[in-house]
């Protein structure tokens, strides 16, 4: 919203607008981005799945601390057999990374 409260995005979770990826506050980055110009539906339903994502990445963030906390904390929920894991226990492993349909801004349709 803007000071006037006139123009904005209503009911972003203030921990969704105010988590940052590499340094970037992503909402507001999303929306700096693309300033001085009207967005389009596909603008606005694009900046709503973004909220929606950064808050069930907080929601799993959140999950997989409790998880860890309950085994022993960092690093000791790891452990294998007494032992904490280390970069030569960890096995190699060749998966490949999944497709979560996410694209760069570059890729994105911007009208």
């Amino acid at each position: 919203m803007d000071k006037a409260l006139t123009t904005g995005f209503k009911g972003v979770p203030e921990a969704v607008w105010n988590f940052h990826i590499g340094g970037y506050q992503v909402c507001e980055k999303w929306l700096k981005d693309r300033k001085g110009r009207t967005l389009s539906k596909d603008d606005i339903a694009h900046y709503q799945k973004v909220v929606v994502a950064l808050a069930e990445t907080i929601r799993f963030m959140a999950e997989i601390d409790k998880v860890i906390a309950r085994h022993g904390g960092w690093p000791g929920a790891f452990a294998v057999s007494g032992e904490p894991m280390t970069p030569s226990s960890v096995p190699a492993t060749k998966s490949p990374t999944p497709d979560l349909g996410l694209h760069t801004e570059d890729e994105l349709p911007l009208g």
